[in-house]
């Protein structure tokens, strides 16, 4: 919206920062020191090149990634023919849980997609997007990892993929970098 206010387009905030600083003593202090370093050569951190070029620790990890499960941490999976369960979510609807290791990217604002098809016919089941900042990840070894994410599947129920075998994909997109992986899975439904 933009203001009638004769005193300009700016007045709202002028008069939101005057009210911050009258609560709390010393920001008007913090809020000149950051204007000034932020103006002030070699006070500012130096930009990073294109993100896809920023290994984490800087010391030239290949960039790739890895599908796998787990919630409490990372279950890397096999090519094929590992068994992952189906969930039935607190609002009737049906998942599998998914994770993802990461490694040579700058993971800060990762774009995470999960793919699930279903073999048998080729029909998507699932295309579940994340966006996460690095802080999201925990560090494993030479790479990072984010658990605990869902594969939320389209279908009326368990007999649509139960004893049925699903390719899951993992696609990550930082900068300009997409990186992917594929895992062909068996669903099941042995916990109650």
């Amino acid at each position: 919206m933009i203001s009638s206010n004769p005193a300009g387009r700016g007045w709202y905030l002028r008069r939101v920062l005057r009210a911050s600083f009258r609560l709390v003593p010393g920001l008007a202090a913090v809020a000149v020191a950051v204007v000034i370093s932020g103006s002030v050569p070699g006070c500012r951190a130096p930009s990073p090149g294109p993100l896809d070029a920023v290994p984490w620790d800087g010391g030239g990890v290949p960039a790739s990634v890895e599908l796998g499960t787990g919630v409490a941490g990372f279950v890397a999976l096999p090519p094929s023919g590992a068994p992952v369960e189906l969930v039935m979510g607190p609002q009737g609807g049906y998942h599998v849980e998914v994770a993802v290791r990461v490694r040579g990217l700058d993971l800060e604002g990762v774009a995470v997609t999960y793919d699930a098809v279903r073999v048998r016919d080729g029909a998507a089941l699932s295309r579940t997007p994340y966006v996460f900042s690095g802080s999201r990840f925990v560090r494993d070894g030479d790479a990072f990892v984010h658990t605990g994410d869902l594969a939320i599947l389209s279908i009326d129920g368990p007999a649509d993929v139960v004893g049925q075998a699903l390719e899951l994909r993992v696609s990550v997109a930082s900068g300009t970098s997409m990186l992917t992986d594929a895992r062909q899975v068996s669903v099941v439904d042995e916990r109650p």
